[in-house]
């Protein structure tokens, strides 16, 4: 079984390092999405970096970036910080409704865990 991380396929570094400053943010901010989306067990910072042109600092911001905005969320483990994509459950397993009485009633969803 592969357990490497999927990324896109980016530009060169200095390819990259050509676009104007605005045009690499964008840039950055769409491969991050990207990435996310491919990495759905979660990708760290050091994976990103080891396959990307992008500098950790950059790589940084713009995950945290995508966590504020709620695009993506992030778990550490020990010393290791996992990124996820954001969106539904990411592993839902089944849907429980459980009522308590006529007026009141939880529902949540219980999640597979792949570790």
């Amino acid at each position: 079984m592969d357990i490497r991380p999927t990324l896109p396929k980016t530009l060169i570094k200095k390819e990259y390092l050509s676009l104007a400053p605005h045009d690499q943010e964008k840039y950055v901010e769409t491969k991050m999405k990207e990435i996310l989306h491919m990495n759905q067990n979660g990708i760290t910072i050091p994976e990103i970096e080891a396959g990307t042109p992008f500098s950790r600092p950059t790589i940084i911001k713009h995950l945290e970036r995508l966590v504020s905005c709620r695009e993506g969320y992030k778990i550490r483990r020990g010393k290791i910080t996992l990124y996820f994509p954001n969106g539904k459950s990411v592993y839902p397993e089944r849907i429980v409704k459980e009522e308590i009485n006529t007026k009141n009633c939880f529902k949540g969803t219980v999640l597979k865990n792949n570790y």
